[in-house]
């Protein structure tokens, strides 16, 4: 379950009980992903296209970072989108 506020995504996770306030990066994924959740599996590429990011090595490490911790989180189930 989660709910959307301006810039802040707020996720509870029923498997482990936990709650988790997410913004920045880590609140544009979880937006992009939910809007996408029944159209389509995303790729690091879909994402940073969405997220008008650049592909540089820098930006993509720190997308494939924060798509690891959402998953490590139980935010992201299954494996991590398109990594």
């Amino acid at each position: 379950m989660a709910r959307h506020w301006d810039d802040e995504v707020v996720v509870y996770v029923e498997d482990s009980g936990n709650t988790h306030l997410f913004n920045g990066l880590s609140a544009e994924v979880l937006s992009t992903l939910a809007a996408w959740r029944d159209a389509r599996p995303a790729t690091e590429a879909d994402l940073l296209a969405a997220l008008d990011l650049s592909d540089d090595a820098e930006t993509v490490t720190t997308l494939r970072a924060v798509l690891a911790s959402l998953q490590d989180l139980g935010v992201l189930a299954g494996p991590r989108a398109g990594c």
